[in-house]
């Protein structure tokens, strides 16, 4: 069950698996991994939608950029953290098992 809670942080939504262990940063987690991903996102539709005005790629990110990587920077905070909780979930796991063999 370790392993299922681990693979739901790292690759659903970071924080869902800890949630899922019981573990209450789980929710922080998520929230931080939503505004990164949101952030992000209304970033990238600000690039296209100047993209298509203009008929030029702004190749310097565009006037939003600081936006975008600040929401990147964001979801990858929430990302490692639940990594962090996945690991000592692991490790919690292990040590469980060890005690009862």
């Amino acid at each position: 069950s370790a392993w299922g809670c681990m693979v739901s942080n790292l690759a659903v939504l970071p924080g869902l698996g800890s949630v899922v262990a019981g573990r209450r940063c789980g929710y922080v987690q998520a929230a931080l991994a939503l505004v990164g991903m949101t952030f992000s996102l209304i970033w990238l539709v600000l690039l296209v939608m100047q993209w298509h005005r203009t008929g030029e790629y702004p190749f310097d990110g565009g006037p939003h950029v600081i936006m975008g990587l600040s929401g990147f920077g964001v979801f990858v905070l929430g990302w490692i953290w639940a990594l962090a909780t996945s690991v000592s979930l692991m490790r919690a796991a292990k040590n469980a098992e060890g005690e009862v063999s």
